[in-house]
Parts: structure tokens; sequence; C-alpha cells
């Protein structure tokens, strides 16, 4: 996936363990040895957990990846899928 400049590269690769909240992981294409790395149960769980975490250390200013991706309407989905309000 193109965000901007960054390209986000994806996998599923479930661990021989009985959770499942690290089966999905998501990192920025030529930083893999960097700390960047999103987890989840889901692609999208995986993909939000990058995003937070490249806001948060300032590398991806909130409003552009917002206003370029709706990870708003991502975000609610998400909470549908879980039956979270």
């Amino acid at each position: 996936m193109q965000f901007g400049n960054l390209l986000i590269r994806t996998a599923y690769d479930r661990p021989p363990i009985p959770f499942m909240d690290h089966d999905w992981s998501a990192w920025v294409d030529g930083w893999e040895e960097s700390r960047f790395h999103g987890f989840g149960a889901t692609e999208l769980d995986a993909l939000l957990d990058l995003h937070e975490q490249l806001v948060d250390e300032q590398h991806l200013p909130e409003s552009r990846w917002m206003e370029r991706h709706d990870w708003t309407l991502l975000r609610a989905a998400r909470r549908s899928m879980s039956g979270e309000a």
C-alpha cells in the first residue's frame, strides 16, 4: 500500500501461540530495522497500530494521513466489526 511517500507492507504470520493479537504485522518498506512495526489480530488493526506509532513519533502528520486515507472510516468499521460502540 502506498501512503504518500511511504510504502506500507503487511504480512499474515500466525505465531505458534494461542493469542491472535499479533497475527498481522505492518511496517514501512525500507524501515524494517526500525522500531516501527504495527501488530494486530487483523490487517486493519496492524495498520492502525503502525499509524499511531508514526503519528506519535511525528514521522507522519496525523492530518495528512487522515485526509489522504480515511482512517476514521476504517476505525469505525473496526469498532462495528468488534461490536464496540
